[in-house]
């Protein structure tokens, strides 16, 4: 019976043994994938950062063409066309 029981402790520890090092070997696993992680994080935060500054700048530009001094300019120039005489037109 103490054989028995002895065999059973045995094949308990090995299992205890064989599951602790997959949990760690997962662990580490998951280490480096956070680590992985974390870098990939820094790198789109720093594209996030440059699209910001580059739609800043479009819209900074959107505003500036909807600006009543060049609308008075792009109205302006239409009466000029409009009015300017074309060379192949005939009178």
């Amino acid at each position: 019976m103490i054989t028995f029981m002895s065999v059973c402790i045995g094949i308990l520890t090995l299992t205890h043994l064989c599951g602790l090092i997959l949990l760690i070997a997962t662990l580490i696993q998951l280490r480096r994938s956070a680590q992985a992680f974390e870098v990939l994080a820094y790198q789109a935060q720093d594209e996030m950062e440059k699209m910001s500054a580059a739609t800043k700048r479009a819209a900074d530009f959107a505003g500036l063409l909807s600006s009543n001094w060049l609308r008075a300019g792009v109205v302006g120039l239409g009466a000029l066309f409009a009015l300017w005489p074309k060379g192949d037109r005939k009178h």
